[in-house]
């Protein structure tokens, strides 16, 4: 039941202190007439709608409902919403969040149609918490002049997008990772489902771009068909991916998007990181929305550190070998177009041998994955092997513990590394990472204590670091996790005795917290030596790869270059501190392309991860199947093993990548250069002008 109140001539509550007041003075009103609304029932909703004497103010609405204490006070996700359509919007469905409105100068929180929300998860106050943007929008298409058409829906999401922008531009809310979008068309559509899914998808795909730049990745979309409600979810993590339902008896029904009509077989599913067709089957159309799981907070963190997911690398590369086959000429494709690109495995490491022991089918273990570092038996269908060609991948989880190298980290590396030169498989690995592990005992750390000169100065510096004697034992009661020196201190004030243990050395409960992290380094730099020297190795490196991460970058030679990514030795901080000035600004002057793209370090550079992930899979077609294989062979319009070569060099200066690759002739028509026409492909561009490289 809503009641309204209408309150006239009101002072322009803009101000959020006035406007502060104002709830605080009706919420008092309501306590006061608690008799009066008692005999109403306790969902009752009591709406304030403020009509300011100021020009151009338009009506302010204030929501009040009982807590769990059954005392009004106001919800402030309804907050400016006119209640008839603060249903349509389902403003309920946000229940898990903490809902306030984004404040800031020149912001507005949103428009006549378009509201934009800060969301928090509830309960939960850790740095690791969900927090988005929920953006919520209604548009009636008859009123527009483009109508229910594709225009009408591109420019229906066109504005809702414009709103958001202003609101991160200009609000003071904290950068979010994931945002949601919820759309609600209320005028009739008169086509079938399948159509409007079609229509849907396509206006998402244009505008695909322009939604993942600000970080959204859901869309909700409620369309009025002629006889129901049809309801869309986007899902554009990493490939856009939709489902549609039908709305019947308050239960979202699947449409079998091949059909055309409800199913109810859910047993199809797309990749883990779409949408699983028919997933929501049977729920409520108005259930809340879900706080995100580990996995996908893992996710956010990624991007939160300009790279991947890691585990979405396996998506890049089906991405990259289906482009392979969708760039190539259809009539010299080897065989029919492969149902699937790519087959992936996980390597299962024997810690014990530091050994490949067997293979698991991929991504079995993500949400309990400890490691910092993944390894996979990845087969591709290319052009020059349509059956498969088996490469070994490498990568860090940046997503754990930084993507550091511990003891467990170092030996998946090293079995994996050793698994490819054993086989001669090309090996790639996917560098980010924060070098080294420093580890620390936690359990010690929480119980040491200071011996301090002086107790009320600590400036003065501290004699010892120390631990009482039942602390003592108590860590070392199952393992030796710390080394002492037993001595007896008198207190000064009452002349006790005080057994104290001087702490001489840390070992901790957890193997891999100190120099066995730097063997594991040097276990790896020499293998990745060994591996560039019997087999194909290359790295792409994204976002960072620091200390020894840079070395066996380095050392695999051929290198990938993210063009936000920097690959140092150490941070410029730790550099402007040793030289006492302000020196560098950022680890791009010291590691990034500019850096090593024009030293030679850096063979290519990638615009981004799947950019990246293209020139690698591209590179690899030049290699053979496996060491002492003969080279592959690329299908080609120019058959004949002796041909001429019809670029001539001129006496005047010319470029030679014309004589390798070719070039146009003065009348236009193609000339012939050494290599086969479009198989040229130059690595380091950047360093050395002069002197040309690359492969064809």
């Amino acid at each position: 039941m809503v009641i309204n109140f209408v309150v006239l001539s009101l002072e322009h509550l803009a101000h959020p202190m006035a406007e502060a007041e104002f709830i605080s003075t009706f919420e008092k009103v309501l306590e006061e007439a608690d008799e009066l609304l008692s005999q109403f029932d306790r969902s009752i909703t009591i709406t304030a709608i403020t009509i300011g004497d100021t020009e151009g103010t338009g009506p302010g609405y204030y929501s009040f409902r009982r807590n769990e204490q059954l005392e009004f006070a106001e919800v402030s996700r309804l907050r400016h919403v006119n209640p008839p359509r603060a249903n349509g919007l389902e403003l309920d469905r946000l229940c898990n969040f903490d809902i306030k409105l984004p404040e800031g100068q020149g912001a507005s929180y949103g428009t006549a149609n378009t509201i934009v929300y800060y969301g928090c998860e509830k309960g939960n106050s850790s740095v690791n918490k969900d927090h988005r943007l929920f953006i919520r929008s209604m548009c009636n298409l008859e009123d527009t002049q483009e109508g229910c058409s594709y225009e009408g829906l591109l420019l229906f999401l066109e504005d809702v997008l414009g709103t958001l922008e202003n609101v991160i531009l200009n609000a003071d809310v904290p950068t979010t990772q994931w945002n949601h979008v919820f759309l609600s068309t209320v005028s009739v559509i008169h086509k079938s489902a399948t159509e409007v899914e079609s229509l849907v998808k396509t206006v998402l795909t244009e505008l695909q771009d322009r939604l993942t730049k600000r970080n959204v990745f859901k869309v909700e979309w409620v369309l009025q068909l002629t006889e129901t409600k049809m309801r869309c979810f986007a899902n554009l993590e990493s490939v856009l991916s939709i489902s549609s339902y039908l709305e019947e008896d308050n239960v979202l029904t699947w449409i079998n998007p091949s059909t055309d009509r409800r199913n109810n077989n859910t047993g199809n599913s797309h990749s883990p990181k779409a949408i699983q067709v028919g997933a929501l089957d049977g729920c409520h159309p108005k259930m809340p929305h879900e706080v995100l799981d580990e996995t996908k907070r893992r996710w956010c963190r990624s991007r939160a550190m300009q790279t991947s997911f890691v585990y979405d690398y396996i998506h890049l590369f089906t991405q990259a070998a289906e482009a392979e086959w969708d760039n190539f000429p259809q009539e010299l494709w080897p065989c029919a177009r492969p149902s699937s690109f790519v087959e992936v495995q996980d390597m299962v490491i024997d810690h014990g041998t530091k050994e490949v022991s067997g293979m698991v089918p991929a991504n079995e273990n993500i949400k309990k994955a400890t490691c910092g570092m993944i390894a996979w038996m990845i087969t591709m269908k290319t052009i020059e092997y349509p059956e498969g060609r088996p490469i070994v991948v490498i990568a860090n989880d940046i997503t754990l513990q930084s993507g550091s190298f511990g003891v467990e980290e170092d030996n998946v590396y090293a079995a994996a590394s050793a698994y490819s030169r054993k086989h001669g498989l090309p090996r790639v690995y996917i560098a980010a990472n924060a070098g080294a592990r420093i580890g620390l005992a936690e359990e010690v750390k929480r119980t040491l204590r200071v011996a301090w000169n002086s107790s009320s100065d600590p400036s003065k510096g501290f004699k010892y670091l120390y631990l009482l004697e039942h602390e003592y034992e108590s860590l070392n009661a199952e393992t030796e996790t710390v080394v002492g020196c037993r001595i007896e201190h008198q207190n000064a004030a009452d002349h006790s005795v005080e057994v104290r243990y001087v702490i001489e050395d840390v070992i901790g409960q957890k193997h891999g917290l100190g120099v066995e992290n730097l063997q594991g380094s040097g276990l790896i730099a020499g293998e990745t030596a060994r591996a560039y020297k019997e087999t194909f190795s290359i790295t792409y490196t994204t976002a960072r790869t620091v200390g020894i991460g840079a070395y066996v970058l380095r050392l695999g030679q051929r290198s990938v270059q993210h063009d936000d990514c920097s690959i140092i030795l150490t941070g410029y901080q730790p550099l402007n501190k040793l030289l006492g000035s302000e020196v560098y600004t950022s680890n791009q002057q010291l590691g990034g392309p500019r850096v090593m793209y024009t030293n030679g370090v850096t063979h290519l550079c990638a615009e981004h991860d799947a950019d990246g992930i293209q020139k690698i899979v591209n590179w690899i077609r030049y290699v053979p199947i496996h060491r002492e294989a003969a080279l592959p062979v690329t299908p080609s319009f120019q058959n004949e093993l002796e041909r001429e070569i019809e670029y001539m060099p001129t006496r005047s200066p010319y470029d030679p990548r014309f004589l390798v690759a070719g070039c146009p002739g003065p009348d236009g028509r193609w000339q012939t250069g050494f290599f086969d026409t479009g198989s040229w492909t130059e690595t380091l561009g950047g360093w050395a002008k002069s002197v040309v490289v690359g492969r064809g």
